[in-house]
């Protein structure tokens, strides 16, 4: 689990379970299986991403 940043308040153990029957009872949107969570790839992410250099042509000059 990633570090949390402080202050994070947790939901208590009876605010959880009303939380996960609420994600249960919506058919529009159910809570994933566990065999289809492992399915999940990690794409992307931070490390090496390299920042582009804006385009000068995209920058306006008039108005900085």
């Amino acid at each position: 689990m990633p570090k949390l940043k402080p202050g994070t308040i947790l939901p208590t153990p009876e605010e959880d379970v009303a939380i996960t029957a609420a994600a249960k009872s919506d058919l529009d949107n159910p809570p994933m299986t566990n065999a289809e969570l492992s399915k999940l790839k990690r794409i992307g992410g931070r490390r090496g991403r390299q920042k582009k250099k804006p385009d000068p042509e995209m920058i306006d000059d008039e108005n900085p």
